[in-house]
């Protein structure tokens, strides 16, 4: 008779699981699909647009292919404005500090991040530059700093 006690409550709980899950989908796709709907620019003009960077084109598109690849969206796509908080924020929902699936941030942060900075010491430098403007252009200075070390962010 009392097996229902924990029945309910853990049904309940798979319940709430199975809705984070499809609210999460829901929010990657509605994600790709923001971007998916953006003008692709010819690679001139859009190397053009973070031309303030320094990067040549081909470090630029190494740099910003793994965001891209984040997102679902051609890397022509990306504008120096989008904002890790704006346009590329993930509106997921976490669980108990669970890692989503979902999150088109993960592996960019664990496996991406790391391998265009060198080591994790790099890394965690380029993120700190991150912290007060999350742009794509402060992301790309930042990358241009490590490489050209002398170079302050955001100089010209």
């Amino acid at each position: 008779m009392t097996w229902w006690y924990l029945a309910i409550p853990t049904a309940a709980f798979a319940g709430y699981l199975v809705y984070l899950e499809i609210v999460n989908r829901r929010r990657a796709e509605s994600l790709r699909a923001d971007f998916n709907a953006r003008d692709r620019l010819d690679p001139g003009t859009w190397f053009a647009a973070f031309a303030g960077s320094g990067l040549s084109h081909e470090r630029l598109v190494e740099v910003l292919s793994p965001v891209a690849r984040a997102i679902g969206c051609e890397v022509t796509q990306l504008r120096p404005t989008d904002s890790f908080d704006g346009t590329l924020r993930w509106r997921g929902i976490a669980f108990l500090g669970i890692v989503d699936d979902d999150n088109p941030w993960n592996d960019f942060l664990k496996c991406d991040l790391p391998r265009l900075c060198g080591n994790e010491e790099r890394t965690w430098t380029v993120i700190d530059h991150l912290q007060t403007t999350p742009t794509l252009q402060r992301l790309v200075e930042a990358i241009r700093s490590l490489d050209e070390p002398g170079v302050p962010v955001g100089a010209e």
